[in-house]
């Protein structure tokens, strides 16, 4: 069986013919060639609109199902974005501990720092008190 699309003019001329009561709802949709159903859902939807007010609500609609779609994709673009940032920084951090904890190998087996001129000096010290040898820069 065919599908027939209705035009909102025409859709708009049966809910009016319907709303004058001169005929039952079943009487117009058997003369127009659609179901109860489809007269009861056009009602709800188009309500009291006229026929411009009925192309402007299929224009808004179509704008409308337009912006959804490209929220979605930017939805989407956004979601990608912060998988990428997140997952490269997290690599980016266990890097860093990775690195870190073989500077602190390191340290610990040369007594050297890596810090700040403080930080070298508390490993000096450190080593000084307690009776060690400081590796010095110059042979």
């Amino acid at each position: 069986m065919k599908i027939r699309q209705f035009t909102e003019d025409q859709i708009i001329k049966l809910l009016q013919d319907g709303k004058k009561g001169e005929r039952s709802v079943e009487d117009l949709c058997r003369d127009f060639g659609c179901s109860t159903a489809s007269y009861y859902a056009w009602k709800k939807k188009y309500g009291d609109t006229n026929a411009d007010e009925a192309k402007r609500l299929r224009r808004l609609e179509k704008e409308n199902a337009r912006l959804l779609r490209i929220v979605g994709q930017q939805r989407l673009e956004i979601d990608a974005m912060k998988d990428v940032i997140g997952k490269s920084g997290n690599a980016h951090s266990e890097t860093r501990r990775g690195q870190a904890a073989g500077r602190g190998a390191h340290q610990a087996r040369t007594g050297l720092c890596s810090g700040g001129p403080g930080q070298i000096l508390l490993a000096l010290s450190g080593k000084a008190a307690s009776g060690q040898r400081t590796p010095t820069a110059d042979p």
